[in-house]
């Protein structure tokens, strides 16, 4: 009976299948966030037409465009960490590059027109999205750097 009792009390552990251990997820590459779209729950008004998606794509920034975007917050003191700031600055710009052409040749909106505009929760998925791709473009640098 003793036996039967430590048994029941020993948990249950099952087994993972051996297909299931072997579908691991596939590791975020630059290109696989590099371009995107960002459905905004907020229109922003640009030109008198409500923008309800920005195309962004931060392989169209120049360096100039990324320093700017760097040096759009003035109180960040840590070269290590980007701030919410620079973070939707540099989604703005990337953003920009990809708005729409008018009949004219010029964009329908520009980073200032996003950053002025754009709603607090879709800022707030902007500078996620901003990031992430800093984050991840710096990791593929210090590969091509230091061989990491």
């Amino acid at each position: 009976m003793s036996e039967e009792i430590k048994k029941n009390e020993q948990p249950q552990v099952e087994e993972q299948p051996k297909e299931q251990e072997a579908q691991k997820p596939a590791p975020i590459t630059l290109s696989m966030i590099s371009k995107g779209t960002l459905e905004l729950a907020v229109p922003i008004r640009a030109r008198s037409a409500d923008v309800s998606v920005l195309h962004y794509d931060f392989t169209k920034l120049s360096g100039w465009e990324y320093v700017e975007a760097m040096d759009s917050d003035t109180a960040s003191r840590n070269v290590f960490q980007v701030s919410k700031k620079q973070a939707l600055a540099l989604f703005a710009a990337a953003a920009a590059k990809s708005a729409p052409v008018d009949d004219k040749g010029g964009r329908l909106y520009d980073a200032k027109d996003i950053k002025e505009r754009i709603s607090l929760s879709d800022a707030q998925r902007a500078v996620q999205v901003a990031t992430v791709f800093l984050v991840r473009s710096a990791q593929e640098a210090g590969k091509n750097t230091y061989g990491e």
